[in-house]
């Protein structure tokens, strides 16, 4: 069976690897839409769709595209990739001491059949000094990641108070839900 990952994401690529050991991987070409208020899962699954529709996937069993963003249900506030240094630092301190979910839409394309699927985990943030906040932003790591944040590395697992739900999902790839729908068509 041929899959294809359509995703910029080194993260996805390390965990679609879980699923399906041999696979190809494309740059999405969709512009991705700016939110505006409304169902926030409604939006995520629109973006992956997006992504999905923008590759070409003939000759591929199994195509998959995801979109990861964090939101601030109290707020009704989503955040995506900082712009920047200034915006991380914006993004980071507006998570500290607060609750965010992390919600990921995936578009998988099995055959030709579409399934759409979703994702939501919750994030409680401790608070940090400033100086640490700065400390991580100049590493760079914060910069391609939504909210500004990565579970996975060492800053993360110190800002991370606790989670509720799927660890996967805020490293940016629902494995155990993808694979729920993957697992009748493809062999480990």
């Amino acid at each position: 069976m041929r899959c294809l990952l359509a995703s910029t994401s080194p993260r996805r690529k390390e965990l679609f690897r879980y699923i399906c050991k041999d696979f190809d991987v494309v740059s999405p070409t969709y512009e991705e839409e700016s939110y505006s208020g409304g169902d926030i899962k409604e939006f995520v699954l629109r973006q992956a769709k997006g992504k999905l529709d923008s590759v070409a996937s003939e000759g591929y069993d199994v195509v998959v595209a995801s979109d990861t963003v964090v939101y601030i249900p109290s707020s009704d506030i989503l955040l995506g990739k900082p712009a920047d240094e200034k915006d991380a630092k914006r993004m980071l301190k507006m998570l500290m001491g607060r609750i965010h979910n992390v919600i990921t839409g995936v578009a998988i394309k099995i055959d030709g059949k579409l399934h759409l699927v979703h994702e939501t985990t919750q994030v409680k943030f401790r608070i940090v000094p400033d100086s640490f906040i700065e400390e991580y932003i100049a590493t760079g790591m914060p910069l391609d990641k939504a909210g500004a944040y990565g579970i996975q590395d060492a800053y993360g697992a110190i800002l991370v108070e606790s989670i509720i739900g799927d660890f996967y999902n805020v490293v940016g790839f629902p494995v155990g839900r993808v694979w729920e729908v993957l697992s009748p068509y493809i062999t480990p």
